[in-house]
């Protein structure tokens, strides 16, 4: 076996109690570096595969007796192929990916604590019975262009102090405003905006979904904002310094992210469905040309989150 230096990096981390999230492209060596990890601990180990069925139905929604069961007396756990599917709807906060089977009482005592009181107290806000109120309104918006003016008129707030309310959420790290891309192309959208949220399990907290993703009506609108969201923290860690954006036009032609740094272009489509196609815009590519396009579904997002372009 190739010797690696992410080994290491595993190996001082293990023992903190704290769960370790492994990402990488598929067939390079993840699981075997990890079986090789496990053989060599001296600890009672545990490999689960949850590519099984099987697995998958033990590792669903399972309370704390449930995993005691699973995991026995092994200190060090290891969960081969575990569901990105599991971190869209609770979201990628340390408190939550570490207090398994207890993820809802842990993003609901992170949302009265962080939202709702430390940032309400801290900017003395005069209504803070409207943040609650804007943020499940834009929690209900996730992927789709926001209206100051519609939210304006939906929750009876003047719009003055509804770009207020972005403001401080936006600095307090809550969400964050996505611009649209223009260059005064008549058919091109030039003032339109996107608000996603940094974590999504806070979304889905705000309007009290926790439905499997299997479930749900709005998946792709999760996704969109899952992939947005950690490739801006992807891209704040390796110092990879973009401008980002979305771009649509008022023929509702759309591409839901794109970079622009030095001068050159990448455009990204999200679909969950790994059999998804992806052709630019006639509009985009006719006004934009050498443009790097991409499609990122569920089968190859490694490489767009690591930032391996």
């Amino acid at each position: 076996m190739i010797s690696r230096l992410l080994e290491n990096i595993i190996l001082q981390k293990i023992g903190r109690k704290k769960a370790l999230i492994i990402l990488g492209a598929r067939q390079a060596g993840k699981t075997t570096l990890i079986k090789k990890i496990l053989t060599e601990n001296s600890e009672p180990t545990l490999l689960l595969n949850a590519d099984l069925p099987a697995v998958q139905q033990q590792l669903k929604n399972p309370s704390i007796n449930e995993l005691k069961q699973v995991f026995g007396k092994s200190k060090l756990i290891f969960i081969d192929e575990a569901q990105l599917q599991h971190r869209i709807i609770f979201g990628m906060y340390p408190d939550v990916i570490n207090n398994l089977g207890e993820e809802k009482e842990t993003l609901l005592n992170l949302t009265e604590s962080y939202l709702y009181k430390d940032i309400i107290a801290f900017q003395q806000l005069r209504k803070p019975e409207f943040v609650q109120k804007l943020l499940q309104a834009l929690a209900f918006q996730v992927g789709n262009e926001v209206s100051y003016n519609e939210l304006s008129n939906l929750l009876q707030i003047d719009r003055k102090t509804i770009i207020h309310y972005i403001d401080l959420l936006e600095k307090a790290f809550v969400i964050f405003r996505l611009p649209s891309f223009c260059l005064n192309l008549r058919k091109e959208l030039s003032s339109k905006i996107k608000i996603y949220f940094y974590d999504i399990g806070i979304r889905n907290a705000l309007i009290g979904d926790y439905r499997t993703f299997e479930l749900r009506n709005d998946k792709e609108a999760l996704w969109e904002n899952f992939l947005v969201a950690e490739r801006k923290k992807a891209n704040h860690y390796n110092l990879r310094y973009v401008n980002s954006y979305f771009w649509g036009t008022h023929q509702k032609q759309e591409i839901d992210y794109i970079e622009e740094a030095d001068g050159e272009l990448q455009a990204f489509e999200f679909k969950w469905n790994k059999n998804a196609k992806f052709k630019l815009p006639k509009t985009f590519s006719d006004a934009y040309k050498n443009v790097k396009a991409e499609l990122v579904t569920s089968d190859n997002f490694h490489n767009f989150l690591t930032n391996d372009d």
